[in-house]
């Protein structure tokens, strides 16, 4: 028997399909839905300028703070490790975290002065050849080691990106263990190395790194209020209004977030008065603790969290003073702030899932580099790069690819439950 209630609905869904109303015109905005994902155009923009904000302040104060107790350790004491190594997720790299450290400490801490920084190397990428990597690191190393020993000041290496020396193949290794012998064997410098942790966990499997590198640091997550901080700026970019005022803002919010302790900058940061006030509203807070909970404190993740988040609001074109673009074709919209929801991989194959392994153990790779470690024709992985690039699972750089941020949480789930060697 058919409940009352349902041939009502049916009634109603056969009225409301019949009526027709040919004289009233529907806006557009109204036929659309309100909320709908950034203009292809913005969305580049706003990328761009993510992959243009400074490396997060107070991330440099830790490496800083970390390398300069090591570094006082190591001169005071003998037989004290020479060797500090900064462990990231594999989708921040290392590299412009250490040179803003080096411009940071040269400038505000006196004893550093007295040390000698040097790069092992300038590369931006692997060399396309990877068999050479073993002897141009084996020549910068005794090029460095014979002017050290012939100086008054000691030398500070910096090894800026140690997944950068090995590819996963046969004689792959060689460089790795070129380094490692050299941290060794030259107690009398001082070596800064920056690795995912990924790639260190895979290396200490066949290396042995630990062993012989005992001295790392963890590079904490950034807490809600420093990420606040640290992407505030892209607001401006986007035309983003402010959070609306609550009764909470301007409270104790600062205090009750654990990761930043009391809120105030770290020394020599450069926080705004605003920003010593802690959290401007209840709002605001809620929004960054979503993006610091979904990217667990990761700035590159973060920082793609907030973009997820963004909607394009359209205007209603009826509406008094509605903006229109120049030539009148088109109503605007403006960009509002969504849910924090970053996306989940499509269902991937064993292949693919590999390939993708594969990038986020050696950070970035070339398709060149990437053929050579998966032992594949390098045609057939460079259709599998496109095809992966246009679900935006993976980014081309500079540098070769690299896995899209707003997908690693959910891509290190994936490889996890299939039993893959993570970090």
């Amino acid at each position: 028997m058919v409940r009352p209630i349902k041939l009502i609905k049916r009634w109603l869904n056969r009225l409301q399909s019949s009526l027709k109303l040919p004289w009233v015109k529907v806006p557009q905005s109204f036929i659309q839905s309100q909320d709908q994902t950034l203009p292809a155009a913005l969305t580049q923009k706003l990328a761009a300028s993510i992959q243009n904000l400074p490396v997060p302040t107070v991330q440099i104060e830790q490496v800083a703070k970390e390398l300069e107790q090591a570094i006082q350790r190591w001169q005071e004491y003998d037989n004290m490790l020479n060797v500090l190594v900064v462990l990231t997720e594999p989708v921040q790299p290392t590299d412009e975290l250490l040179i803003a450290v080096f411009d940071q400490i040269s400038q505000e801490h006196a004893n550093f002065k007295q040390l000698h920084v040097e790069r092992l190397d300038h590369w931006s990428e692997r060399p396309n050849d990877h068999t050479i990597i073993k002897e141009t690191v084996a020549d910068a190393i005794a090029e460095i080691v014979k002017a050290a020993t012939a100086a008054d000041t000691a030398k500070l290496l910096v090894v800026p990106s140690l997944e950068r020396y090995f590819l996963r193949c046969v004689d792959g290794l060689e460089a790795i263990e070129a380094i490692r012998q050299a941290i060794v064997d030259h107690p009398d410098c001082f070596w800064l190395v920056g690795c995912n942790r990924w790639a260190w966990h895979y290396l200490d499997k066949v290396c042995y790194l630990s062993a012989y590198l005992e001295s790392s640091f963890e590079l904490p997550g950034m807490s809600a209020l420093e990420l606040r901080h640290w992407l505030t700026p892209l607001d401006q970019v986007a035309e983003l209004a402010p959070f609306p005022p609550s009764q909470q803002s301007q409270t104790d919010g600062s205090s009750q977030d654990s990761s930043s302790q009391d809120g105030s900058p770290q020394p020599g940061s450069d926080k705004s008065l605003e920003d010593l006030l802690g959290w401007r509203s209840s709002d605001e807070e809620l929004f960054f603790r979503s993006i610091e909970q979904s990217a667990n404190g990761v700035a590159p993740i973060a920082a793609a969290s907030w973009l997820h988040s963004l909607r394009h609001k359209l205007v209603d074109p009826a509406a008094e003073n509605a903006p229109q673009h120049p030539d009148g074709s088109e109503t605007l919209g403006e960009v509002k702030r969504g849910k924090v929801l970053l996306p989940d991989i499509p269902s991937l194959e064993a292949d693919r899932r590999f390939l993708l392994y594969a990038i986020l153990l050696h950070g970035s790779l070339s398709s060149h580099h990437l053929a050579f470690s998966l032992a594949e024709p390098e045609g057939k992985v460079q259709a599998e790069l496109q095809s992966l690039q246009r679900q935006n699972l993976i980014e081309r750089k500079p540098y070769g690819w690299a896995v899209n941020p707003a997908y690693f949480p959910s891509l290190k789930r994936d490889l996890k439950r299939n039993n893959f060697l993570l970090g």
